[in-house]
């Protein structure tokens, strides 16, 4: 596949890569093609059915001397997870560019039973064949061959859901990223635990040396339109909670509504979290909100 995107900033008083300020009209083009294979071959039999599917993909995008133009940037860059594996763009927002030429592949295998349980394990990397314009440290990638990232989940459609996310260094094998998350319950009445562990090489971009965060929450389904929801992050590095969440949601096959609370204690560099009360209604269709 091939694609094409063209963008034009206009900037008042900016300060670009490079420190100078600039005010005016930028304008950049990339264009970009995409070579995919994945082969799943399927392994039938009276209760499971098994899939083992091996997937490659080359992207070439056009090279450019700076990713981005200005400072500020809508993104903080990229991370890799089993997710940005066989995107088109690696970067979180819009103003970054991903440059160069790479590629992705890994491996799936996955079983699905004729209750409709599941279980999926897949590991993955990804190369570049050009010299990223910058390397985060804890991004887990490098110039050539990135770290390994993986998932495992497994789903019994009736009350358990669990998935696991991992990233592993690509010389030893050292973990250095883990988020796991169980689903436990029936319909609207359930527990959420969930656990965050990330390790930071490079402490300027974080208050921590590491991210270690638990997670809870609990549903209660009072009626068959009304539940109340509770979420909340613990920080287990400093030993408090970090966010809490948590409303009272009533759910109709035209309509929604929702009255919700949220603390945030997050402080990223100029940014402070407070307390908000949100108030949301919204039209439904055959089930599906808008």
């Amino acid at each position: 596949s091939l694609s094409a995107r063209y963008d034009i900033y206009h900037f008042n008083n900016t300060e670009m890569i490079g420190g100078d300020l600039f005010s005016g009209f930028k304008n950049r083009f990339l264009p970009s093609g995409y070579l995919e294979w994945g082969l799943p071959m399927f392994r039938p039999s009276r209760n499971w059915t098994q899939i083992i599917e091996p997937r490659i993909r080359l992207t070439a995008m056009r090279r450019m001397d700076a990713e981005e133009f200005a400072i500020d940037n809508d993104s903080a860059g990229t991370i890799l997870t089993d997710a940005t594996l066989f995107s088109d763009n690696r970067f979180a927002g819009l103003d970054l560019w991903e440059n160069g030429t790479y590629a992705d592949y890994g491996v799936r295998w996955a079983a699905f039973s004729k209750s409709n349980k599941s279980v999926e394990i897949f590991l993955g990397q990804s190369y570049d064949f050009t010299d990223r314009p910058a390397i985060d440290l804890n991004s887990g990638f490098h110039n050539g061959i990135s770290d390994y990232v993986g998932r495992i989940s497994y789903n019994n459609n009736k009350w358990l859901r669990f998935s696991t996310r991992f990233r592993l260094n690509q010389e030893d094998l050292e973990l250095r990223h883990i988020e796991s998350s169980a689903r436990i319950g029936k319909s609207g009445t359930f527990l959420n635990i969930g656990h965050i562990w990330s390790q930071n090489m490079n402490i300027d971009l974080t208050q921590n040396v590491d991210i270690n965060e638990a997670i809870i929450g609990a549903g209660v389904k009072l009626s068959d339109r009304w539940s109340v929801r509770w979420n909340s992050v613990y920080n287990m590095e400093e030993e408090l909670f970090q966010r809490h969440s948590g409303g009272l949601f009533y759910s109709h096959p035209c309509y929604y509504l929702s009255l919700q609370y949220r603390h945030d204690k997050a402080i990223k560099a100029d940014y402070v979290g407070n307390t908000t009360f949100q108030f949301k209604f919204g039209m439904a269709i055959d089930g599906q909100q808008y």
